[in-house]
């Protein structure tokens, strides 16, 4: 994060950034901070260690998040990055791409940590996206008028504001 935004000013970007993607087609979308190559390299890293991850935005919300982070953020994720750029990866088959993160998925491999840190930014997007929420289970209730063994009366009275 900037130091320069405080969370609040960094939540409302992210927010207004989200509620942008899901009003720009994929035609119409463009990276604000990553380029063209950098993205597919993104998309195609994402769908291999999380499928649908392409399909729930997860590049999109990244590259938000990226342009607002601090340099030393954003030069780590783009040198991660570009280790799979050396490599090819947008271009190989979907096996040899699986072939090459099982491999810089083991401790000590080349690319390990690279791989580490952009899993975790894959994962973070896709389990905190309306699909990544509902494979864990959420039917997008966002309110619940009571909860099954909540046994204080009060909270049978209103929906909860957090109990």
């Amino acid at each position: 994060m900037r130091e320069d935004l405080s969370r609040r000013e960094w939540m409302v970007r992210v927010v207004a950034a989200a509620g942008a993607l899901t009003t720009a087609s994929a035609e119409t979308w463009r990276p604000e901070f990553l380029n063209e190559r950098q993205n597919a390299t993104l998309v195609s890293l994402g769908e291999r260690i999380i499928p649908g991850s392409a399909a729930a935005n997860c590049n999109r919300v990244i590259d938000l998040v990226l342009a607002i982070e601090s340099e030393h953020n954003k030069q780590s994720f783009i040198a991660a990055l570009s280790g799979f750029e050396k490599v090819r990866f947008t271009g190989l088959e979907p096996a040899e791409q699986d072939k090459i993160l099982s491999r810089v998925s083991q401790p000590g491999a080349d690319l390990h940590a690279q791989f580490a840190l952009l899993k975790e930014w894959i994962a973070d997007a896709f389990w905190s996206s309306q699909e990544g929420m509902r494979e864990l289970g959420w039917q997008g209730r966002i309110a619940w008028k009571e909860f099954d063994g909540c046994e204080h009366p009060e909270n049978r009275q209103r929906a909860p504001s957090g109990h």
